[in-house]
């Protein structure tokens, strides 16, 4: 599937890019675990992925996902998503920690969040899924 044409365009808009993001996010975890552990997503022949939710409200959600490299000495959990879904407006967004002028932090979340639109979209592509079962070690360090 090919990027659709907002995507293609230098100044995506950040709305347009959450919306993106939530379908693509939904295509992946089509039905998203109930509790706090962590789960993995597989796809033949990839590294695993490592997911885990780290907030639940009324309307949002908070995740984690990414791959875990054991061996690395840094940046060991990596790429280092954390996205909030707002399920009844049907957006998920890349949460940033930087503190930046807003000039920049706009331009900041658009490459992160287009970022995470094209993990997804590598996600989907490849077939990856929810594997079921909780792991039984939690990924402590994942700094």
């Amino acid at each position: 599937m090919q990027n659709p044409r907002f995507m293609q365009r230098t100044e995506t808009p950040l709305q347009s890019l959450y919306e993106h993001n939530y379908w693509l996010f939904r295509l992946v975890l089509p039905q998203p675990p109930e509790d706090d552990g962590w789960y993995i997503l597989r796809a033949p022949q990839r590294a695993a992925l490592y997911l885990r939710c780290t907030g639940r409200h009324a309307y949002t959600s908070e995740w984690l996902l990414g791959h875990f490299y054991p061996t690395r000495q840094q940046r060991r959990f990596a790429p280092d998503y954390r996205i909030r879904v707002y399920h009844d407006a049907r957006l998920a967004e890349a949460m940033l920690d930087a503190d930046l002028p807003v000039r920049a932090l706009r331009a900041a979340k658009r490459a992160q969040n287009r970022a995470l639109a094209e993990w997804l979209d590598y996600c989907r592509r490849h077939q990856y899924r929810l594997d079921g079962a909780t792991q039984t070690a939690p990924l402590l360090d994942s700094a």
